[in-house]
């Protein structure tokens, strides 16, 4: 496994326009390092967006009072980045399409947590926040190193501190 990985590397390593059409999805662009695309970013983006809120909603109600609070300020801090993000697909600066709803990854945890209460939610969606951060702050990382769109880029840079702030927090949830 491990060769096959290190040989479709050095692959897409070799030509850089081949690894622009792999998906996030198969995780080779993260393996490598490689920009995402930019209808690859702003559907990653736009799908983590909508798994914080959703899931967030969820610990307001079920979780413990610190908790609570970090999922007020998720909701509030995501909603302001898919407005920001829907306001340039809007006006034509980034040509690419908003997802309108999670993947299948994405849905699954969200009803894993749907099915959980109490101490077993908590964890769990303290878990979930620590690993959907650090994807985000990759994948922000990743596209404001080397995306092609400049608007997108600049933006995914100026919400990348917030995103490794968010990771923080997730990580001291538990503490």
């Amino acid at each position: 496994m491990r060769t096959h990985a290190i040989i479709i590397a050095c692959l897409l390593a070799a030509s850089p326009v081949a690894a622009q059409s792999v998906g996030e999805k198969t995780g080779i662009n993260a393996l490598v390092g490689a920009s995402p695309s930019t209808a690859d970013f702003v559907s990653q983006a736009g799908i983590s967006d909508m798994f914080e809120i959703q899931s967030s909603k969820l610990a307001e109600e079920r979780s413990d009072t610190g908790t609570k609070a970090y999922a007020k300020q998720m909701i509030a801090d995501h909603e302001k980045t898919t407005t920001e993000m829907k306001a340039m697909v809007q006006v034509g600066k980034v040509q690419a399409t908003l997802p309108t709803t999670l993947d299948s990854t994405h849905l699954s945890k969200l009803d894993t947590l749907k099915g959980l209460r109490g101490d077993a939610f908590t964890k769990r969606y303290h878990n979930d926040q620590v690993k959907a951060h650090k994807d985000a702050v990759d994948l922000f990382q990743r596209y404001a190193k080397g995306g092609d769109n400049p608007e997108l880029k600049a933006w995914a840079a100026k919400i990348q501190p917030a995103l490794e702030h968010h990771l923080k927090m997730a990580q001291d949830l538990d503490k």
